[in-house]
Protein backbone atom coordinates (compact mmCIF):
# COMPACT_ATOMS: atom_id res chain seq x y z
CA UNK A 1 0.00 0.00 0.00
CA UNK A 2 2.82 2.37 0.99
CA UNK A 3 4.55 1.69 -2.27
CA UNK A 4 1.39 2.19 -4.63
CA UNK A 5 0.82 5.53 -2.44
CA UNK A 6 4.30 6.38 -3.50
CA UNK A 7 3.53 5.83 -7.43
CA UNK A 8 0.68 7.74 -7.36
CA UNK A 9 1.99 10.69 -5.79
CA UNK A 10 4.99 10.52 -8.38
CA UNK A 11 2.63 10.43 -11.38
CA UNK A 12 0.86 13.25 -9.57
CA UNK A 13 4.19 14.83 -9.51
CA UNK A 14 4.46 14.70 -13.16
CA UNK A 15 6.54 11.18 -13.89
CA UNK A 16 4.85 9.18 -16.82
CA UNK A 17 3.41 6.23 -15.64
CA UNK A 18 5.18 3.83 -17.87
CA UNK A 19 8.21 5.28 -16.56
CA UNK A 20 7.41 4.15 -13.31
CA UNK A 21 9.13 0.93 -11.86
CA UNK A 22 8.09 -1.08 -9.08
CA UNK A 23 11.05 -3.61 -8.46
CA UNK A 24 12.04 -6.53 -5.62
CA UNK A 25 15.20 -8.25 -6.32
CA UNK A 26 14.03 -10.00 -10.05
CA UNK A 27 10.68 -9.43 -9.97
CA UNK A 28 9.13 -5.88 -11.17
CA UNK A 29 6.39 -4.50 -13.05
CA UNK A 30 5.84 -1.26 -14.33
CA UNK A 31 2.79 1.61 -13.88
CA UNK A 32 1.30 2.90 -10.30
CA UNK A 33 0.24 -1.27 -10.16
CA UNK A 34 3.51 -2.46 -11.05
CA UNK A 35 3.57 -4.18 -7.27
CA UNK A 36 0.58 -6.50 -8.20
CA UNK A 37 1.35 -7.42 -11.58
CA UNK A 38 5.22 -9.21 -11.47
CA UNK A 39 5.00 -8.58 -14.79
CA UNK A 40 8.83 -8.33 -15.73
CA UNK A 41 11.74 -10.03 -14.84
CA UNK A 42 14.82 -8.04 -15.91
CA UNK A 43 17.27 -10.56 -13.55
CA UNK A 44 21.13 -9.52 -12.81
CA UNK A 45 23.97 -8.85 -15.11
CA UNK A 46 27.16 -10.94 -15.54
CA UNK A 47 28.42 -8.44 -12.69
CA UNK A 48 25.80 -9.77 -10.36
CA UNK A 49 24.00 -6.55 -9.62
CA UNK A 50 20.54 -6.00 -11.16
CA UNK A 51 19.64 -4.71 -14.73
CA UNK A 52 17.03 -2.28 -13.20
CA UNK A 53 19.93 -0.74 -11.24
CA UNK A 54 22.27 -0.98 -14.38
CA UNK A 55 20.53 -0.35 -17.36
CA UNK A 56 17.12 0.91 -16.53
CA UNK A 57 16.81 3.48 -13.68
CA UNK A 58 18.09 6.91 -13.32
CA UNK A 59 16.39 7.39 -9.72
CA UNK A 60 16.41 5.34 -7.07
CA UNK A 61 13.84 5.44 -4.24
CA UNK A 62 15.18 2.94 -1.35
CA UNK A 63 11.57 1.34 0.65
CA UNK A 64 12.62 -0.91 3.02
CA UNK A 65 10.66 -2.16 6.26
CA UNK A 66 12.26 -1.85 9.48
CA UNK A 67 13.36 -4.86 11.45
CA UNK A 68 15.97 -5.98 13.65
CA UNK A 69 18.18 -8.71 11.97
CA UNK A 70 19.63 -11.56 13.37
CA UNK A 71 22.65 -11.12 11.52
CA UNK A 72 23.32 -7.47 11.43
CA UNK A 73 21.05 -6.06 14.24
CA UNK A 74 18.61 -3.98 11.78
CA UNK A 75 18.03 -3.60 8.33
CA UNK A 76 16.84 -0.57 6.79
CA UNK A 77 17.91 1.41 3.92
CA UNK A 78 21.74 -0.13 4.11
CA UNK A 79 21.06 -3.73 4.06
CA UNK A 80 17.74 -3.22 1.51
CA UNK A 81 20.18 -3.34 -1.18
CA UNK A 82 20.77 -6.96 -0.88
CA UNK A 83 18.13 -6.98 -3.39
CA UNK A 84 20.03 -5.28 -5.80
CA UNK A 85 22.38 -8.02 -6.25
CA UNK A 86 22.95 -11.89 -6.65
CA UNK A 87 25.36 -14.31 -5.75
CA UNK A 88 25.10 -13.61 -2.16
CA UNK A 89 25.52 -16.39 0.97
CA UNK A 90 25.94 -16.28 4.50
CA UNK A 91 28.84 -18.08 4.25
CA UNK A 92 30.43 -15.65 1.87
CA UNK A 93 31.85 -18.07 -0.58
CA UNK A 94 32.48 -17.77 -4.08
CA UNK A 95 30.92 -14.45 -4.08
CA UNK A 96 31.87 -10.68 -4.98
CA UNK A 97 30.30 -8.98 -1.93
CA UNK A 98 31.94 -10.30 0.88
CA UNK A 99 29.38 -8.76 3.33
CA UNK A 100 28.09 -11.18 6.10
CA UNK A 101 31.59 -11.19 8.12
CA UNK A 102 31.65 -9.29 11.17
CA UNK A 103 28.01 -9.13 12.31
CA UNK A 104 27.77 -7.60 8.40
CA UNK A 105 29.84 -4.26 9.07
CA UNK A 106 30.56 -3.97 5.43
CA UNK A 107 27.03 -4.11 4.40
CA UNK A 108 27.60 -0.18 3.10
CA UNK A 109 30.01 -1.41 0.48
CA UNK A 110 26.50 -2.66 -1.58
CA UNK A 111 25.06 1.46 -0.92
CA UNK A 112 28.68 2.24 -2.65
CA UNK A 113 28.27 0.31 -5.50
CA UNK A 114 27.71 2.68 -9.06
CA UNK A 115 25.14 3.83 -10.16
CA UNK A 116 23.58 2.91 -6.63
CA UNK A 117 25.58 5.43 -4.89
CA UNK A 118 25.02 8.28 -7.89
CA UNK A 119 21.13 7.17 -8.13
CA UNK A 120 19.82 6.53 -4.53
CA UNK A 121 17.87 9.85 -4.37
CA UNK A 122 15.01 8.89 -1.51
CA UNK A 123 14.50 6.50 1.18
CA UNK A 124 11.46 5.86 3.04
CA UNK A 125 11.07 3.81 5.79
CA UNK A 126 7.90 1.24 6.33
CA UNK A 127 7.63 1.68 10.21
CA UNK A 128 4.14 1.61 10.39
CA UNK A 129 5.07 -2.04 11.95
CA UNK A 130 8.09 -2.59 12.93
CA UNK A 131 9.93 -5.65 14.24
CA UNK A 132 12.16 -4.97 17.00
CA UNK A 133 13.39 -8.75 18.24
CA UNK A 134 14.53 -11.69 15.68
CA UNK A 135 14.36 -11.07 12.50
CA UNK A 136 14.00 -11.72 9.19
CA UNK A 137 11.67 -14.02 10.10
CA UNK A 138 8.41 -12.35 11.68
CA UNK A 139 7.55 -13.32 15.31
CA UNK A 140 4.17 -11.36 16.02
CA UNK A 141 5.26 -10.74 19.57
CA UNK A 142 7.37 -8.25 18.21
CA UNK A 143 5.88 -6.57 16.31
CA UNK A 144 4.23 -3.17 17.41
CA UNK A 145 1.76 -0.52 15.38
CA UNK A 146 4.27 2.08 15.82
CA UNK A 147 2.54 3.99 12.75
CA UNK A 148 5.39 5.64 11.35
CA UNK A 149 7.34 6.95 8.41
CA UNK A 150 11.23 8.00 8.14
CA UNK A 151 11.92 9.84 4.87
CA UNK A 152 15.29 11.07 3.88
CA UNK A 153 17.81 12.02 1.48
CA UNK A 154 20.33 10.44 3.63
CA UNK A 155 20.36 6.27 3.93
CA UNK A 156 22.87 6.55 6.96
CA UNK A 157 21.04 9.16 8.85
CA UNK A 158 17.61 7.41 7.93
CA UNK A 159 19.03 4.08 9.31
CA UNK A 160 21.02 5.84 12.61
CA UNK A 161 17.20 6.99 13.43
CA UNK A 162 15.70 4.08 12.62
CA UNK A 163 18.25 2.31 14.97
CA UNK A 164 17.86 4.52 17.98
CA UNK A 165 14.02 3.32 17.79
CA UNK A 166 14.48 0.25 17.83
CA UNK A 167 16.66 0.27 20.73
CA UNK A 168 14.11 2.98 22.59
CA UNK A 169 11.76 0.33 21.87
CA UNK A 170 13.09 -2.32 23.21
CA UNK A 171 14.57 -0.24 26.58
CA UNK A 172 10.44 0.15 26.87
CA UNK A 173 9.70 -3.17 26.59
CA UNK A 174 12.41 -4.69 29.49
CA UNK A 175 12.47 -1.30 31.31
CA UNK A 176 16.75 -1.62 31.07
CA UNK A 177 19.07 -1.27 28.61
CA UNK A 178 18.33 -3.60 25.82
CA UNK A 179 20.42 -3.24 22.23
CA UNK A 180 20.01 -4.95 19.11
CA UNK A 181 22.29 -7.90 19.15
CA UNK A 182 24.79 -8.20 17.18
CA UNK A 183 25.25 -4.30 17.02
CA UNK A 184 24.48 -2.53 13.81
CA UNK A 185 28.10 -2.18 12.83
CA UNK A 186 27.29 -1.24 9.50
CA UNK A 187 25.01 1.99 9.80
CA UNK A 188 28.81 3.39 11.64
CA UNK A 189 30.89 2.32 8.73
CA UNK A 190 28.75 3.07 6.29
CA UNK A 191 29.53 6.61 7.39
CA UNK A 192 33.10 6.45 8.34
CA UNK A 193 34.58 3.60 5.44
CA UNK A 194 32.09 4.33 2.92
CA UNK A 195 31.13 7.80 3.13
CA UNK A 196 27.32 7.09 1.95
CA UNK A 197 26.15 9.45 4.93
CA UNK A 198 26.46 11.06 8.62
CA UNK A 199 25.54 9.01 11.39
CA UNK A 200 26.69 11.28 14.10
CA UNK A 201 23.39 11.61 15.99
CA UNK A 202 24.43 15.46 16.83
CA UNK A 203 24.46 16.40 13.06
CA UNK A 204 21.31 14.55 12.10
CA UNK A 205 18.65 17.41 11.74
CA UNK A 206 15.16 15.59 12.55
CA UNK A 207 11.93 16.99 11.76
CA UNK A 208 9.28 15.23 13.55
CA UNK A 209 5.81 15.58 12.01
CA UNK A 210 2.20 14.09 13.57
CA UNK A 211 1.75 12.88 16.79
CA UNK A 212 3.66 12.86 19.46
CA UNK A 213 2.36 10.25 21.43
CA UNK A 214 4.13 6.95 21.51
CA UNK A 215 6.56 8.60 19.38
CA UNK A 216 10.12 7.58 21.32
CA UNK A 217 12.01 9.68 19.22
Amino acid sequence: ELVAALARLLVQAGVKDERIIIWDRDNAGTGVKGAYQRDRNYGFGPDSISRIVNGEATVLINIPGLKSHWLSGMAGALKNWCGAVTRINVRDKDTPFVIHKDSCADLGMLGALEPIRSRERLVIVDALRPLFEGGPQVNPAYLWHYGGIFAGTDPVAVDRLCLELLNRKRYEVRNRSWPVNPPAKHVFLADTKYGLGVSDRTRIDLVKVGEKKDRLL
